[in-house]
C-alpha cells in the first residue's frame, strides 16, 4: 500500500506519481497495488487541480488501483500512516517535507524526488530511496523493486524509524543546538 500525501497543488506533482503507475499498470505489476493520494482542499485552485487529478486517473484507467482522498484531520493521519507500508513523495520543489519524517517515524518505506529538502536524509542514512523528475524509469525501478521484495519495504521501514531515533527526536535537535549556542556565544539552553 502506498501512500502520496501533499496538497493538491501543481509542485506536489501528483500526475507524476499518476503516469508512474500507468507504466507500471502496462507491466502488469498492479494486481495487489493499492495508491492512496491524500491532499488538502482550501480553495477553488486546489479544488480544480482535485478534479483534473481525479479524471487524469480515470483515464488512466486506474481508478480501482488510486484512491484520492481529501481534508483528512491531522488526528486521523496517524492511523492513515499505520494502513500503509510506502511514502511517496513526487514533489518539484519542497523545502523541507516534513511527512517524509512522519512517515519514516510510524515504520514507513520512503521515495521521495531529490527536489524534496529532507530526502538527503534518505540518502546520508540510507534510509529510503530518492529519484529524479526527468522521467519516470528511476522511480519506476524503485517502485519494481518494492512490489516484488515486499521484505525490503519492511527492513527500509524499519531503517527509518531507527533513524528518526537515533538522528532527530527533539531531544537530540536540542543536544545539537546546546553545542552550537555553547561554542559560539557560551550559553547553554538546557542542561541535565
Amino acid at each position: 500500500h502506498f501512500l502520496d500525501v501533499g496538497k493538491y497543488r501543481d509542485y506536489k506533482n501528483h500526475f507524476f506519481l499518476i503516469d508512474t503507475f500507468s507504466r507500471l499498470k502496462e507491466q502488469s505489476v498492479l494486481s495487489q497495488v493499492k495508491l492512496t493520494i491524500i491532499g488538502q482542499l482550501s480553495n477553488s485552485d486546489e479544488e480544480a487541480y482535485f478534479n483534473r487529478l481525479k479524471q487524469y486517473v480515470v483515464e488512466k484507467g486506474l481508478e480501482d488501483i488510486i484512491e484520492l482522498r481529501k481534508n483528512i484531520p491531522f488526528g486521523d493521519m496517524e492511523q492513515l500512516y499505520l494502513e500503509n507500508d510506502v511514502l511517496l513523495l513526487p514533489s518539484t520543489y519542497e523545502s523541507a517535507g516534513m511527512v517524509i519524517l512522519e512517515a519514516m517515524e510510524m515504520g514507513l518505506c520512503v521515495a521521495a524526488s531529490i527536489y524534496c529538502g529532507l530526502s538527503s536524509y534518505l540518502d546520508e542514512y540510507q534510509c529510503g530511496y530518492t529519484f529524479a523528475l526527468d522521467s519516470t524509469q528511476e522511480l519506476e525501478e524503485i517502485l519494481l523493486g518494492l512490489i516484488k521484495n515486499p521484505d525490503s519495504v519492511e527492513q527500509m521501514g524499519k531503517k527509518g524509524y531507527e533513524t528518526v531515533h537515533q538522528h532527530f527526536l527533539f531531544q537530540q535537535y536540542l543536544e545539537e543546538l546546546n553545542k552550537l549556542t555553547e561554542k559560539e556565544f557560551g550559553y547553554t539552553f538546557y542542561r541535565e
